[in-house]
């Protein structure tokens, strides 16, 4: 079994060289604590991204997903995009929320279960949090489904996979 987990290990580790991850190219992702403020000012939900530098899970979905032009215009019309990095909890600084308080980065990742990278978030336009998830394996037609849940504010009334039920009875 030992020799089993160093094979992976050591096959794993030119992927983890070669990883540089950060946000998607060509997407206008700000921090959280420019992002939130514009938010408001503009009253736009938030798309927050959770990544990790590096990261061969989230360049995988940075190329295979958010390389698609058409996602990354409507959710740049659509969402004030926030990216955070998940590593260096305790050199990030403080976070301002949208009720007024404060959370320390590590206790905000910790909040959104975003312990893995990729994750996301999805908030209304009063800051509150309405959909989460997280994974490599996401295509363009799951995020424009997960669009289609929040905009439309199915996540009131029903769970996603529900929503997918309802969507696919039409």
């Amino acid at each position: 079994m030992r020799k089993v987990l160093l094979s992976l290990l050591f096959a794993a580790l030119p992927l983890l060289s070669q990883a540089h991850a950060g946000p998607p190219d060509g997407w206008p992702f700000v921090r959280y604590e420019e992002g939130m403020p514009l938010a408001g000012k503009v009253n736009k939900p938030v798309f927050i991204l959770f990544g990790l530098e590096p990261c061969p899970f989230c360049d995988h979905l940075n190329a295979n997903t958010f390389s698609d032009q058409k996602l990354r215009e409507l959710y740049s019309l659509e969402y004030v995009l926030i990216y955070m990095e998940i590593k260096g909890l305790n050199e990030q600084p403080e976070h301002a929320l949208p009720d007024g308080t404060t959370m320390s980065h590590r206790d905000f990742v910790r909040k959104h279960r975003a312990f893995v990278a990729p994750a996301w978030a999805y908030y209304d336009r009063n800051g509150a949090k309405v959909f989460q998830g997280a994974g490599s394996e996401e295509t363009v037609e799951n995020f424009l489904n997960f669009h289609k849940y929040v905009a439309s504010e199915h996540y009131k009334q029903a769970t996603f996979n529900e929503f997918l039920s309802r969507e696919a009875a039409r």
